[in-house]
């Protein structure tokens, strides 16, 4: 549902889950959010982006993260959003991004009182993290292919 960890004296971090947050409506309005990146995190299609609302002084950030579980023979991604706000991050995740979670929570025991945009970028770093391993799988896959085809021509 929503969690709440302090990252230092001033700054906060909160996750809500995205199918949460349409049972909750209240959320929106308490959390300062807009419709349209209600739309953007409910959609798990959206796009990587960023953007900007001067007005709100909003910043709001959809970034992919690999989905570790192979579907028929492809990795696929899922839109994480991130949107900092004064004081706050707050993350809106699912259950096929949830495991970002976990080492976003570990990098914060191991590094207590970070800045907000330092926990941020960390987390960007750890989700980057993730497609290496996919990466060389593929690589090897590539190569083992590679390999039966010489040897079938």
């Amino acid at each position: 549902m929503i969690r709440s960890v302090p990252l230092n004296a001033q700054d906060i971090w909160i996750n809500i889950e995205a199918d949460a947050l349409e049972k909750h409506p209240e959320w929106i309005e308490e959390f300062d959010l807009d419709d349209e990146i209600i739309e953007y995190a409910a959609d798990r299609n959206e796009r990587a982006r960023v953007d900007y609302d001067r007005q709100s002084h909003t910043f709001v950030l959809i970034f992919n993260v690999p989905n570790r579980i192979k579907q028929t023979r492809h990795y696929e991604t899922v839109p994480m959003t991130f949107i900092v706000q004064k004081h706050r991050l707050i993350t809106i995740s699912n259950e096929e991004n949830a495991y970002i979670l976990q080492r976003m929570h570990r990098n914060l025991e191991l590094e207590p009182g970070q800045s907000l945009f330092g926990f941020l970028f960390e987390a960007l770093y750890r989700v980057t993290d993730e497609y290496f391993p996919l990466v060389e799988e593929i690589n090897r896959e590539r190569d083992q292919l590679t390999r039966l085809l010489r040897d079938k021509t």
